[in-house]
Order: structure tokens, then sequence, then C-alpha cells
């Protein structure tokens, strides 16, 4: 089995669709709030009115393909003011570092320095 899409309550649909597609590589496959990448992953952005509640240590994450990628992510998102949770670290051939979307939920983005260190 493969895991193939995540469903996201979204308070602010387009701005949530936005930071998918300029950040993460995502386009609107059929109309606003449903989004897929070049993997076939899909991110659905559900309309909400409420905050979704999120639990602590909850997160996703985006496997980068370079160490340089994910350098030049992490300044993109800190010069266009996203927040930053946990910046840049690097150890055991992985630089890792997370952030917040617009609606709050957590991101962990994640190269591999190794070939032999990558997980599929």
């Amino acid at each position: 089995m493969k895991l193939n899409h995540l469903g996201l309550p979204s308070r602010n649909v387009q701005e949530h669709q936005t930071f998918y597609c300029r950040y993460f590589g995502f386009r609107v496959a059929r109309g606003d709030g449903f989004l897929i990448n070049d993997d076939d992953f899909i991110v659905i952005l559900d309309p909400a009115t409420e905050p979704a509640a999120h639990s602590e240590g909850l997160h996703y994450g985006f496997y980068s393909p370079s160490h340089a990628e994910t350098r030049a992510l992490h300044e993109r998102l800190r010069e266009d003011g996203v927040e930053i949770t946990v910046p840049l670290s690097e150890g055991n051939g992985m630089l890792t570092f997370f952030c917040r979307d617009p609606e709050g939920y957590t991101i962990e983005v994640r190269s591999f320095e190794r070939q032999d260190a990558r997980r599929k």
C-alpha cells in the first residue's frame, strides 16, 4: 500500500493552497483545495470555520532531494516570514528543519547526504 493523500481543515483555502504550491511543488488539480504534486500525492484542503485542534508532536514531512535545496527552502520560508519552529539541524547525514503552514500545521523538511541513509 502507498499513502496517497492528506486532508487538512482550512479556514483560508486560498492562502493555504498558495503556500503549498509556492513552497512544496503542489499544483491545483480539480479546483480550489485539491492539490497534487509530481509524486501524485494529494493534499485536500477542506473549508473550515474553526481552527483544527493540533496534537503536540503531530506533523507531516517532505523529503528534499539535497541539502542545498533544504537550505534554500529554509531561507526562503524564513525570509517570507513563515514560522520556523525548529531551525536547521544536521546529523547522521540528515539536514532537517520544522515550520508551520498558514493554518498552524507542523511540517518537517529533511534531506539525506548519503544515498545509503535514504529511506524509500
